[in-house]
């Protein structure tokens, strides 16, 4: 367990949907903003990552959310790092809205060499700044059932907005992907209660991608592909509650 660090944020109009409620994308926003802010209130954020020529890159979400904040809330963002091991590390976020937990997350991400492409094993330094002295042996991985009667849904292609400071298209921008590809009926009448998320590939500037989507239940399944890379790039499994 390392050092925990909060932050506080309003909800914004601009940041909510059309029921008024904290869009998806926007909550994958706040727990990467608030990761930063550890980072850089403890000396290894971005110029510190950049000497290194290296950079965390988010592999896993596991998020349970009991309610969604609404236009106008104050809430409070805790983030924890929990693990490291080799070039892997784990971190755990809440949200508390009037000191009540409502949303809590597990997040897997890689500590990658830039140049090299390829996953760097983290330096003692950085364990110790984050509160984080003991390797572990092995982390926690998260899974997500696979369908294989996925429908194409919706085809996308990454901009020049959606870059994130790795020249990569930022992981928030994921999620808009799906929720599009999700009829309005189904979003109007469920609210999301769980959701897991891996990112496989990265996606690059001008890229095309095709959402599948399979619905069952209070269950969607979604994988972003890309026909140029012939891969996945993103797998999504929601959990659904009927308003």
């Amino acid at each position: 367990m390392g050092y925990i660090f909060e932050k506080e944020y309003e909800v914004r109009y601009y940041e909510t949907d059309f029921k008024g409620k904290l869009l998806l994308s926007r909550l994958f926003n706040y727990f990467d903003d608030c990761a930063i802010k550890q980072s850089e209130a403890i000396g290894v954020g971005l110029n510190f990552l950049t000497q290194l020529g290296a950079s965390w890159f988010l592999y896993q979400w596991d998020i349970s959310i009991k309610e969604l904040p609404q236009y106008g809330d104050i809430v409070t963002v805790k983030t924890e790092p929990l693990e490291f091991c080799r070039f892997y590390g784990t971190r755990r976020f809440e949200l508390f809205l009037n000191k009540n937990k409502i949303i809590e997350a597990f997040s897997v991400w890689i500590f990658l060499d830039i140049a090299k492409k390829k996953p760097k094993r983290i330096p003692s330094e950085l364990s110790k700044k984050y509160g984080v002295e003991k390797e572990s042996e092995q982390i926690k991985h998260i899974e997500i059932q696979y369908q294989e009667d996925f429908t194409i849904t919706r085809s996308e292609q990454a901009t020049l907005i959606n870059l994130d400071t790795n020249n990569h298209i930022n992981q928030a921008v994921y999620i808009d992907w799906v929720l599009n590809s999700i009829p309005i009926d189904f979003i109007k009448s469920n609210k999301p209660d769980k959701l897991k998320v891996i990112y496989k590939k990265e996606t690059k500037l001008d890229e095309k991608v095709e959402i599948f989507s399979h619905i069952k239940n209070n269950q969607s399944f979604h994988k972003i592909f890309s026909p140029t890379q012939n891969c996945d790039l993103c797998n999504v499994e929601i959990y659904w509650l009927p308003i």
